[in-house]
């Protein structure tokens, strides 16, 4: 079973510090300075990233893009993540980097990121004001949809299989977990 690492540094680790490391299709991230490093995803979870993007570009109005990973965004200095799948407004896209907080992130659970996506992830996103975070398991198949209220992301909606799960953020959207999973 493949595993996130979490490498040790002298210091915490900076954005910066990620242009000076291999581009050998491994993720690599930053969470509060400490790197993570993941295998690249399998063809099942790759599957799942684009059923998901066909549903989301179906759905979503004009002025909003889903993007698929990787796609850098910058939380802060030390705070560099790539989600699986993540929807901002269009007039953010274009730079090298995103800066400025999603209104959905997704992440497509898989062994060797599952308690990542399911804890520091999840209190990340929550504390950067994510309007949505979903988490979609490809082996249920599940999906979990968590919207904000107040300062805090709650299950909003969640089923599995073929149930219909019906969101309101970023858009009003109809899912079925076993299609996702499927590829849309």
């Amino acid at each position: 079973m493949a595993m996130s690492l979490v490498l040790p540094a002298r210091r915490p680790m900076r954005a910066a510090d990620l242009a000076h490391l291999p581009d050998d299709g491994r993720r690599y991230e930053l969470l509060d300075g400490q790197l993570l490093v993941s295998p690249a995803p399998t063809s099942a979870h790759q599957l799942c990233v684009t059923g998901l993007l066909r549903i989301l570009a179906a759905s979503l109005p004009e002025d909003l893009v889903a993007l698929p990973a990787p796609c850098d965004w910058r939380v802060a200095a030390a705070t560099v993540v790539q989600p699986d799948c993540l929807v901002v407004r269009r007039s953010e896209v274009g730079g090298a980097v995103l800066t400025r907080t999603p209104l959905l992130v997704v992440e497509v659970l898989s062994p060797s990121t599952r308690l990542t996506d399911l804890g520091s992830k999840r209190l990340l996103y929550e504390r950067a004001g994510v309007a949505a975070y979903w988490q979609l398991d490809p082996d249920s198949p599940e999906l979990v949809c968590l919207e904000r209220v107040g300062t805090e992301l709650v299950v909003a909606a969640h089923g599995s299989g073929d149930t219909v799960v019906s969101v309101r953020r970023p858009a009003r959207i109809h899912l079925i977990p076993s299609r996702i999973a499927a590829g849309g």
